[in-house]
């Protein structure tokens, strides 16, 4: 492919990293903002640390300290 099909190189970067990562990050949106965001978080930080647990506990903890943040 010629990078000059995409507005930038970043734009190029940009599309390469959600073809490769977006599938590994992908999620249903069941309804509860709490239940999926617990679960994206979990799944990312799966991708960067995967050697390193992140517990339900503590990904429900944040996201519920985020919301409440929101509202």
């Amino acid at each position: 492919m010629k990078w000059s099909w995409w507005p930038s190189r970043g734009a190029l970067a940009l599309d390469g990293y959600f073809t490769v990562l977006g599938p590994a990050l992908a999620f249903p949106d069941t309804g509860d903002i709490v239940v999926d965001l617990t679960d994206q978080l979990t799944a990312f930080h799966r991708l960067l640390l995967p050697d390193q647990p992140l517990t339900e506990d503590f990904a429900r903890t944040l996201i519920d300290n985020l919301i409440r943040g929101l509202r």
